[in-house]
């Protein structure tokens, strides 16, 4: 696949500007001095947006919602209890007690979590959480410039695209709560190794091969539903590179084989059991959500939701699209909507499949994004959408369609990257000033307006010498506040501040039914004093004992909640007296054989 000079026709299959030459060492220093930049201007963005004010409160505070951010706090802390006692991080009983939870059914993220064990275990999983939120934009920055860097000849050009990925709207709007969404610097990666594999063919197939199933791997444990949308990406982009270029196919072939075999290998060798687990293993709970709902808008396209220019709340509530204002990401905005017409009317007029493929993996991308059915303004007009056949096939039917717009932002950047990498060769005075002008005003229609902080203060108890000294390591506790929503998940963050040292029976997590497990006396019994006093009639208090023993619960505590006063009267009348334990905000019974 050799360029012959001036026939732009005979484009290499690579669709990346110039080959690149050996590099001297002054190219090496610009190399390296580029990453630095890259480095410092993404420090500078994560930490001013992603980490404000967190030293202060780092413990207890974090940037975003309540709720899911405890979940995957929750996960972290059980990974580091996984790591530090040699058990299994894929299956655990910590909390929803005896039950349990496959962890391989939930946004668990592993393999970042064993990464930051040795945080989790000296500080804690709050401020793992925090480090993690603001490092996964920079780290994506970084990635995102070593594959982009393929794709266009200027090094500046590279750097706007790379910051454009790692702060789009789709990140930004994530990190209020899907920290497994956010750590994406696994996915240039993963496109890096496969241009490697199929295009460029430049080192030992086994090697490029090992190391697409590495980071396939880890990507897996990081975030399945991410992998599943780069593995669309990635297979969308071969399918149409051999179309553009059939010929290429045949001498291509065998590396690719051996490459592929190399990696599938590699993957099976270090997936196959968590895999195994998820397929065959206990706690399947596949279809968590509406498939039909989650999806993106056509008016969130051009109209902001998390923007400075454009909105009027930090995280724009008043819009009327299904769903939560979580998942809506695909805003690309009307400058870099103009952007991208530019490029293709500049540039893939000579043929360049470096604009060609990633806008058409745009437009295909944003179609299925938009889900079964359009969705226009919140309104289900009900005309279909070819995800409505996706949405019928296994595994992939558990991609939220307006995720995929993960896809849709990967492939922007590479064209404005693309369209800078043009105006700054350019010329043309004219041309280089209107283009810097129109990259502006991308940067500023993409500007986020703001995000809030949450604080979650861990009632005292669960740090002091009461807690070691009345609550066995190991042992089953019921808590109150009992959890039955997303945005009621403190007793998992108590829990994990204490180094996972019991289990708990309630717990909001991905298992079969719903969230909060099975709907047993004790939950539903919680459930009712949050609205009205319960009657204790020798019926309940029979059914309720005996489910506290069945589930092996030694102790209830009552921590600080709404109607506290009420449901510490219907535990003092259980147990026939007043609670064994005042401390730290916290009552203690002990659960005994008699009840």
């Amino acid at each position: 696949m050799t360029h012959r000079s001036g026939d732009a026709r005979t484009e290499p299959v690579a669709v990346s500007g110039p080959p690149t030459a050996p590099a001297g060492r002054s190219a090496r220093a610009r190399d390296v001095l580029g990453y630095l930049v890259i480095l410092v201007l993404a420090s500078a963005a994560s930490v001013s947006y992603l980490g404000r004010g967190l030293l202060e409160a780092s413990t207890s505070t974090w940037r975003g919602n309540p709720g899911d951010p405890e979940q995957i706090m929750w996960f972290l802390a059980a990974t580091a209890r996984a790591v530090s006692t040699a058990h299994s991080p894929f299956l655990n009983n910590l909390a929803l007690y005896p039950d349990g939870v496959n962890m391989m059914w939930n946004g668990s993220i592993i393999t970042p979590g064993v990464l930051v064990t040795p945080i989790t275990l000296v500080f804690g999983p709050v401020v793992s959480y925090n480090a993690l939120l603001v490092t996964g934009p920079i780290a994506t920055s970084l990635t995102a410039y070593f594959a982009f860097r393929r794709y266009v000849a200027t090094r500046i050009a590279a750097g706007v695209g790379a910051l454009t990925f790692a702060f789009c709207p789709f990140v930004l709007i994530h990190s209020f709560g899907h920290l497994h969404i956010v750590l994406l610097a696994l996915v240039p990666l993963i496109i890096v190794a496969l241009d490697e594999i199929v295009i460029r063919q430049r080192f030992a197939p086994v090697i490029t091969g090992a190391a697409l199933g590495f980071l396939v791997a880890c990507q897996l444990l990081t975030s399945e539903e991410v992998l599943a949308i780069t593995a669309l990406l990635g297979g969308a982009g071969l399918v149409l590179l051999m179309l553009f270029r059939p010929r290429e196919i045949g001498p291509r072939t065998p590396h690719v084989l051996r490459a592929g075999a190399a990696a599938l290998v590699t993957f099976a060798i270090l997936s196959a059991y968590p895999l195994y687990l998820q397929v065959r293993g206990p706690r399947r709970a596949p279809g968590a959500h509406d498939t039909s709902v989650y999806v993106t808008d056509a008016m969130n396209f051009i109209r902001p939701v998390l923007q400075l220019f454009g909105t009027n709340s930090h995280l724009n509530q008043n819009l009327s699209y299904t769903g939560n204002a979580a998942e809506w990401t695909g805003y690309l905005g009307i400058p870099l909507l103009l952007v991208i017409v530019i490029t293709l009317v500049w540039v893939a007029r000579r043929r360049r499949l470096v604009v060609v493929i990633p806008l058409l993996l745009l437009v295909i991308f944003a179609v299925c994004s938009l889900g079964p059915k359009l969705h226009v303004n919140g309104h289900d007009t009900g005309v279909p959408m070819p995800w409505a056949i996706a949405d019928k096939v296994p595994l992939v039917n558990n991609v939220l369609a307006d995720r995929l717009s993960l896809a849709v932002a990967f492939a922007a950047a590479i064209l404005l990257a693309v369209f800078v990498d043009e105006i700054v060769q350019s010329r043309v005075l004219a041309v280089r000033l209107g283009g810097a002008l129109l990259t502006a005003l991308v940067g500023l229609s993409l500007v986020p307006n703001g995000m809030h902080s949450t604080t979650v203060t861990t009632p005292s108890f669960f740090s002091s010498a009461a807690l070691d000294r009345y609550v066995p390591k190991g042992s089953v506790v019921l808590i109150a506040p009992y959890i039955f929503g997303p945005a009621a998940e403190h007793p998992m963050l108590w829990q994990a501040n204490t180094g996972m040292r019991f289990e708990m029976v309630d717990g909001w997590l991905i298992v079969p039914g719903q969230h909060y497990g099975t709907r047993h006396i004790l939950a539903t019994t919680l459930e009712k004093l949050q609205t009205r006093p319960v009657q204790l009639t020798p019926s309940l208090r029979s059914q309720f004992v005996g489910e506290l023993h069945a589930r092996q619960v030694a102790n209830v505590l009552v921590a600080p909640m709404p109607h506290r006063d009420r449901v510490i009267a219907f535990f003092s009348q259980l147990f026939g007296h007043s609670s064994d334990v005042q401390s730290g905000g916290v009552d203690l019974w002990h659960v005994t054989a008699s009840g």
